[in-house]
Protein backbone atom coordinates (compact mmCIF):
# COMPACT_ATOMS: atom_id res chain seq x y z
CA UNK A 1 0.00 0.00 0.00
CA UNK A 2 2.84 2.14 0.49
CA UNK A 3 3.62 2.09 -2.95
CA UNK A 4 0.49 2.85 -3.94
CA UNK A 5 0.44 6.00 -1.98
CA UNK A 6 3.93 7.22 -3.15
CA UNK A 7 2.47 7.21 -6.45
CA UNK A 8 -0.73 8.71 -5.72
CA UNK A 9 1.32 11.79 -3.52
CA UNK A 10 3.71 11.90 -6.58
CA UNK A 11 1.10 11.85 -9.07
CA UNK A 12 -0.57 14.91 -7.34
CA UNK A 13 0.46 17.68 -9.81
CA UNK A 14 -0.65 19.99 -12.88
CA UNK A 15 0.31 16.77 -15.01
CA UNK A 16 -2.44 14.65 -13.70
CA UNK A 17 -6.15 14.09 -15.37
CA UNK A 18 -7.83 12.29 -13.00
CA UNK A 19 -7.29 9.55 -10.15
CA UNK A 20 -10.37 7.46 -9.18
CA UNK A 21 -10.94 5.35 -6.33
CA UNK A 22 -13.69 2.72 -6.62
CA UNK A 23 -15.21 -0.76 -6.11
CA UNK A 24 -16.04 -0.15 -2.20
CA UNK A 25 -15.34 -3.39 0.11
CA UNK A 26 -18.76 -3.07 1.78
CA UNK A 27 -22.07 -1.16 1.00
CA UNK A 28 -20.75 2.07 1.32
CA UNK A 29 -22.54 4.90 0.98
CA UNK A 30 -19.86 6.99 -1.39
CA UNK A 31 -19.79 4.73 -4.94
CA UNK A 32 -16.38 6.32 -5.98
CA UNK A 33 -14.12 9.54 -5.86
CA UNK A 34 -13.20 11.70 -8.19
CA UNK A 35 -10.24 13.49 -8.18
CA UNK A 36 -8.65 16.15 -10.64
CA UNK A 37 -6.51 18.88 -10.60
CA UNK A 38 -8.02 22.35 -10.77
CA UNK A 39 -6.67 26.31 -10.84
CA UNK A 40 -8.36 28.44 -8.65
CA UNK A 41 -7.18 32.37 -8.02
CA UNK A 42 -4.32 30.90 -9.87
CA UNK A 43 -3.36 28.52 -7.06
CA UNK A 44 -3.31 24.31 -8.03
CA UNK A 45 -5.87 22.64 -5.82
CA UNK A 46 -7.60 19.51 -6.14
CA UNK A 47 -11.43 18.60 -6.88
CA UNK A 48 -12.64 15.75 -5.04
CA UNK A 49 -16.43 14.64 -6.10
CA UNK A 50 -17.70 11.84 -4.04
CA UNK A 51 -20.67 9.80 -6.04
CA UNK A 52 -23.27 8.73 -4.30
CA UNK A 53 -25.83 6.32 -5.87
CA UNK A 54 -27.77 9.61 -7.11
CA UNK A 55 -25.51 12.69 -6.23
CA UNK A 56 -22.50 14.06 -6.57
CA UNK A 57 -20.74 16.30 -4.00
CA UNK A 58 -17.41 18.55 -4.58
CA UNK A 59 -15.02 19.59 -2.35
CA UNK A 60 -11.44 21.37 -3.12
CA UNK A 61 -8.56 19.97 -1.08
CA UNK A 62 -4.69 21.39 -0.96
CA UNK A 63 -2.30 18.72 -1.79
CA UNK A 64 -1.52 17.74 1.46
CA UNK A 65 -5.47 17.85 2.62
CA UNK A 66 -5.70 15.54 -0.48
CA UNK A 67 -3.34 13.13 0.86
CA UNK A 68 -4.79 12.67 4.00
CA UNK A 69 -8.14 11.75 2.32
CA UNK A 70 -7.18 9.24 -0.13
CA UNK A 71 -5.09 7.74 3.35
CA UNK A 72 -8.06 7.14 5.27
CA UNK A 73 -10.34 6.17 1.80
CA UNK A 74 -8.31 3.99 0.30
CA UNK A 75 -8.78 0.92 2.63
CA UNK A 76 -12.24 0.97 1.96
CA UNK A 77 -11.69 0.22 -1.45
CA UNK A 78 -10.92 -2.05 -4.08
CA UNK A 79 -9.37 -0.13 -7.29
CA UNK A 80 -7.85 3.39 -7.66
CA UNK A 81 -6.68 4.65 -11.58
CA UNK A 82 -4.47 7.58 -12.24
CA UNK A 83 -4.49 9.06 -15.25
CA UNK A 84 -1.53 11.39 -15.59
CA UNK A 85 -0.46 13.32 -19.24
CA UNK A 86 2.58 10.99 -19.45
CA UNK A 87 0.85 7.40 -17.90
CA UNK A 88 -2.38 5.17 -16.98
CA UNK A 89 -1.74 3.44 -13.87
CA UNK A 90 -4.33 0.75 -12.10
CA UNK A 91 -4.14 -0.67 -8.70
CA UNK A 92 -6.16 -3.37 -7.36
CA UNK A 93 -6.48 -3.48 -3.65
CA UNK A 94 -6.97 -7.04 -1.95
CA UNK A 95 -8.24 -7.85 1.30
CA UNK A 96 -4.97 -7.83 3.23
CA UNK A 97 -4.37 -3.70 2.30
CA UNK A 98 -1.75 -5.55 -0.37
CA UNK A 99 -1.89 -3.48 -4.09
CA UNK A 100 -1.10 -4.77 -7.35
CA UNK A 101 -0.01 -1.87 -9.89
CA UNK A 102 0.24 -2.29 -13.23
CA UNK A 103 1.56 1.20 -15.16
CA UNK A 104 1.17 1.85 -19.22
CA UNK A 105 2.75 4.54 -20.68
CA UNK A 106 0.55 6.72 -22.36
CA UNK A 107 0.99 8.96 -25.13
CA UNK A 108 1.40 13.18 -24.49
CA UNK A 109 -1.48 15.28 -25.55
CA UNK A 110 -1.64 19.16 -24.43
CA UNK A 111 -4.88 20.44 -23.40
CA UNK A 112 -4.62 24.53 -22.13
CA UNK A 113 -7.93 24.04 -20.38
CA UNK A 114 -8.22 20.93 -18.92
CA UNK A 115 -7.29 23.19 -15.71
CA UNK A 116 -9.42 25.81 -15.25
CA UNK A 117 -12.32 25.56 -12.79
CA UNK A 118 -14.83 27.04 -15.61
CA UNK A 119 -14.43 25.34 -19.01
CA UNK A 120 -15.82 27.23 -21.64
CA UNK A 121 -18.62 25.37 -23.38
CA UNK A 122 -17.79 25.00 -27.17
CA UNK A 123 -21.40 25.50 -29.23
CA UNK A 124 -21.75 25.90 -33.07
CA UNK A 125 -23.37 29.57 -32.52
CA UNK A 126 -20.72 30.77 -29.98
CA UNK A 127 -22.41 32.65 -26.64
CA UNK A 128 -21.87 36.61 -27.29
CA UNK A 129 -21.28 36.82 -30.59
CA UNK A 130 -25.13 38.34 -32.35
CA UNK A 131 -27.05 35.91 -33.99
CA UNK A 132 -30.04 38.12 -35.96
CA UNK A 133 -32.28 34.62 -35.80
CA UNK A 134 -31.56 34.19 -31.96
CA UNK A 135 -32.65 37.90 -30.98
CA UNK A 136 -35.68 37.53 -33.06
CA UNK A 137 -36.77 34.27 -30.79
CA UNK A 138 -36.21 36.02 -27.98
CA UNK A 139 -33.08 33.76 -26.74
CA UNK A 140 -30.05 36.51 -27.48
CA UNK A 141 -30.47 40.28 -26.28
CA UNK A 142 -29.09 42.83 -28.68
CA UNK A 143 -25.52 42.50 -27.31
CA UNK A 144 -25.44 38.89 -28.02
CA UNK A 145 -25.58 37.52 -24.31
CA UNK A 146 -28.20 34.43 -23.94
CA UNK A 147 -30.88 35.62 -21.91
CA UNK A 148 -30.84 33.45 -18.87
CA UNK A 149 -34.71 31.95 -18.83
CA UNK A 150 -34.24 31.15 -22.47
CA UNK A 151 -31.01 29.01 -21.71
CA UNK A 152 -32.88 25.72 -22.49
CA UNK A 153 -34.21 26.84 -25.94
CA UNK A 154 -30.27 27.73 -26.83
CA UNK A 155 -29.20 24.53 -26.06
CA UNK A 156 -31.81 22.65 -27.70
CA UNK A 157 -30.89 24.86 -31.16
CA UNK A 158 -27.50 24.05 -30.76
CA UNK A 159 -28.31 20.59 -30.23
CA UNK A 160 -30.34 20.27 -33.24
CA UNK A 161 -27.72 22.56 -35.18
CA UNK A 162 -25.12 19.81 -34.07
CA UNK A 163 -27.72 16.88 -35.31
CA UNK A 164 -27.47 18.49 -38.90
CA UNK A 165 -23.59 19.12 -38.78
CA UNK A 166 -23.45 15.43 -38.09
CA UNK A 167 -25.64 14.28 -41.22
CA UNK A 168 -24.29 16.70 -43.44
CA UNK A 169 -20.89 15.23 -42.93
CA UNK A 170 -22.21 11.69 -43.09
CA UNK A 171 -23.99 12.36 -46.17
CA UNK A 172 -20.95 13.59 -48.03
CA UNK A 173 -18.80 11.03 -46.54
CA UNK A 174 -21.24 8.48 -47.71
CA UNK A 175 -21.59 10.62 -51.02
CA UNK A 176 -25.60 10.19 -50.75
CA UNK A 177 -27.69 12.71 -52.43
CA UNK A 178 -29.21 15.66 -50.11
CA UNK A 179 -31.41 14.33 -47.12
CA UNK A 180 -34.13 16.02 -45.88
CA UNK A 181 -34.92 16.80 -41.42
CA UNK A 182 -38.04 17.67 -40.43
CA UNK A 183 -38.19 19.15 -36.64
CA UNK A 184 -41.96 17.35 -35.31
CA UNK A 185 -42.03 20.01 -33.09
CA UNK A 186 -42.05 22.95 -35.52
CA UNK A 187 -45.81 24.62 -35.91
CA UNK A 188 -45.06 24.85 -40.03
Amino acid sequence: MDDLMNKLEESLNENLLKITVSNPRRSEEIKKYSIRPVLIKNCLTFQMERHTKTQVFHENLDKRQTVEKLTDILPLYKQVQIQTVTEEVTALISKKGRASIRTAAKKQTGDACRLMHNRPKHYILEEGKKVPFLQDLGVMTAEGKIVRTRYDKFRQITAFLNLSRMCCLISREKKKSPFWISDAGSPI
